[in-house]
């Protein structure tokens, strides 16, 4: 059995009757898997389990983000700590072979 789906045009897409069906088969089996891999029986618990993941995926990036930022910052205040401690040791020696 064809049946006429879309009219694009002038060209015509047919679709037979057995890709619905394996349309069907492929997302019952997608479904499967998914339920496979999360260990959840509904599409309702998976979508959810999904979305609490993307959840927690955002956050730890934003966390990752933060603690860059940090690490940057007390990277600087190292330096700064180092150059003053030069400053510190310079100025003594030169004080001490005076």
């Amino acid at each position: 059995m064809i049946a006429k789906v879309d009219v694009i045009g002038e060209e015509v897409e047919e679709e037979t009757a057995s890709e619905p069906q394996s349309r069907l088969s492929y997302f019952n089996k997608l479904h499967d898997n998914l339920k496979a891999v999360t260990g959840l029986a509904t599409m309702e618990e998976i979508l959810a389990r999904i979305e609490g993941q993307q959840q927690t995926h955002s956050k730890l990036n934003e966390i990752g983000l933060q603690n860059d930022y940090e690490l940057r910052q007390l990277k600087n205040q190292r330096n700064k700590l180092k150059d003053e401690l030069n400053d510190i040791r310079t100025h003594y020696e030169q004080k001490r072979d005076e």
